[in-house]
């Protein structure tokens, strides 16, 4: 059994010098690699003492989650690394005697942060907090300060938590702003947006000041080329200008940073790799930028006039791109093709690589195979609840009349779709992506919000939603996914049509206006016109569909239980609605980048 007089014994802080970076992941690796060397000189006690400390380390900060914040670093195939829960009263005891000897500033925010969220101890998240922001002030922000950022929102957090108005919170707001004031006129980074949506988060600060600073460096950096960078800092003014009860300033700032889209797509349009597919993502997020924030209507008219110019342009740049692979070497490769990238391009091989179903295929296998198993298709078909209630009936494809054979054998391809195409895709490909993006980048809900807002899917107000459905489906938390983003598929769909000019409504005897209904939607030839045959397919097959899987009438109906919020569809319709957000993002970033191959 651990004590502290035996963990004493041990010079574990020496053999922190080791690490390249001053931050618990590496701790816990040295650590970890302490422990095995121990084990080997047949040191138990030593073995004992740095696992303790390397489980204690390994657990990484979840802001998006501050009274729960300590999360496993690793979790696969049913087993997870350490958890607070897995530290019993005598090991919290240790580390509350470790505080009081340690030096590492790193370690003691560790230590004490640990005992505030296990026994809300106030003293412990004072020292937490004090460490936190002692840690960063020693460390070169220009050249570290992504590495431990998410330990000083911690800190922060903590400081508020302890009083607004009281010493240590105050210290935090003076750091940030003389951060920021030290470093804007120069800015060229994310340094400072950092910063400034820490200080929008915890609502402190010279609203007004800060937002005009931000503006300041978005102005400076616009001829910079990098108008990712730019509309991050116009987004951060908006927020602050909102905070000073600037809404005209707010509003102007916006359609700054359409107009920066609109500079980004004439940039494009020249490049190898880019050309009119990118400018044309660029533009219609333009026009909705500005269209969201009331520009001048003559000018997203002209915008919009280009737009559909550019898009007959896009046609002729447009090439297949991935291969026909066999499933099983998918399975093999799958982990090779998305393990070491940066979370982008792991999110765009999550959502691009595996194709969608090709109809006129599938059309033809199913067709094959009506030939190859005729006993199969001899009878009819019964689609049962789990309750036993008959839910759907598809007549014997084989002895179908001519006025219902088509719909008998689109049945037929569904029924494909859900029993052996859809299981094998979530299975082999994307759950397979999912854990691995998981693991290896923690993806919080600010890294992914580059994947909803000024999205020309997403209408106005839906960005959150969508958001926190595809962030829930990355930690496994399907029951929110499901709940989140079945019901917006619809208006999504309904939106992209009304912005092409499609009516979606329709106008009864009493003169109501009622809008079209989902399966209604994805029968219209134009919604086929613009998301492509394979896609609307598949989801009127998810969606719709009796002999398909018929999610959102099941979900919408309270048809579906605890656990069936678990299979296979849920992880297919979060997988869609990310192709959806994310290829016109893949398309507008590729240049020399490596192509995404299925």
């Amino acid at each position: 059994m651990i004590t502290i007089d035996i963990i004493k014994k041990y010079d574990w802080e020496s053999k922190l010098v080791q690490a390249d970076k001053r931050s618990c992941m590496n701790y816990s690796s040295i650590f970890f690699s302490q422990a095995k060397e121990c084990e080997k000189s047949g040191d138990q006690n030593g073995n004992d003492v740095y696992r303790l400390l390397g489980d204690i380390t390994s657990m990484h900060i979840d802001n998006d989650d501050p009274n729960n914040p300590f999360k496993p670093q690793v979790v696969m195939n049913g087993k997870r690394s350490a958890l607070l829960d897995d530290f019993n009263e005598e090991i919290l005891a240790i580390i509350s005697e470790l505080i009081i000897v340690t030096t590492n500033t790193v370690i003691k925010a560790r230590f004490a942060d640990i005992l505030w969220v296990a026994q809300n101890k106030y003293k412990a998240a004072q020292i937490a907090s004090e460490e936190y922001l002692n840690n960063f002030m020693s460390i070169d922000v220009s050249k570290e300060w992504v590495y431990h950022i998410n330990a000083l929102e911690r800190g922060f957090f903590l400081a508020g938590v302890l009083g607004r108005n009281k010493e240590l919170f105050l210290k935090y707001v003076s750091f940030c702003e003389g951060l920021i004031d030290s470093i804007a006129s120069d800015e060229k980074t994310a340094c400072c947006v950092r910063f400034l949506e820490l200080l929008h988060k915890q609502r402190a600060g010279n609203f007004n000041k800060m937002a005009i600073t931000a503006e300041q460096i978005a102005d400076n950096n616009n001829a910079s080329g990098n108008g990712f960078l730019v509309r991050q800092y116009y987004e951060i003014s908006s927020r602050l200008y909102r905070l000073s009860k600037k809404e005209e300033e707010s509003q102007k700032v916006l359609i700054k940073k359409g107009y920066s889209f609109v500079t980004e797509a004439e940039a494009v349009v020249g490049r190898p790799g880019q050309g009119y597919i990118a400018a044309v993502h660029f533009l219609a997020n333009a026009i909705e930028c500005l269209r969201q924030n009331n520009a001048p209507k003559e000018k997203i008219d002209e915008l919009h006039k280009k737009l559909r110019e550019w898009q007959q342009l896009s046609l002729a740049e447009m090439k297949g791109f991935g291969q026909n692979v066999d499933i099983s070497e998918i399975v093999k490769s799958v982990s090779n093709g998305v393990c070491g990238k940066n979370l982008l391009d792991a999110i765009f091989y999550l959502a691009l690589g595996h194709p969608l179903i090709n109809k006129k295929e599938l059309r033809q296998t199913t067709e094959e195979n009506i030939k190859k198993y005729p006993i199969q298709h001899l009878f009819k078909h019964t689609t049962l609840a789990k309750d036993g209630r008959v839910v759907a009936e598809k007549p014997s494809i084989l002895n179908a009349t001519p006025d219902v054979a088509e719909d008998v054998f689109e049945a037929e391809m569904f029924s494909q779709l859900s029993r052996v195409i859809w299981p094998m895709r979530v299975q082999c490909f994307i759950d397979t992506c999912r854990v691995i993006v998981r693991d290896e980048h923690r993806p919080s809900l600010r890294d992914l919000e580059f994947l909803v807002y000024n999205n020309p899917f997403i209408p106005p107000g839906h960005e959150e939603i969508y958001l926190k459905g595809i962030h829930s489906g990355f930690y496994g938390n399907l029951d929110l996914c499901a709940h989140y983003l079945t019901p917006q598929i619809e208006e999504s769909i309904r939106y992209v049509l009304r912005q092409n000019g499609i009516v979606t409504s329709k106008l009864d005897s009493k003169l109501i206006q009622e809008e079209r209904r989902l399966g209604t939607l994805l029968s219209m030839p134009e919604t086929v016109d613009i998301f492509g045959d394979g896609l609307v397919f598949e989801l009127r097959g998810l969606l719709c569909e009796k002999h398909g899987c018929d999610l959102r009438n099941r979900l919408a109906h309270g048809f579906i239980d605890y656990k069936e919020c678990f299979n296979y569809d849920v992880l297919l319709l979060w997988w869609l609605v990310i192709r959806l957000c994310a290829y016109p993002i893949y398309m507008a970033t590729k240049s020399t980048s490596e192509e995404i191959k299925p």
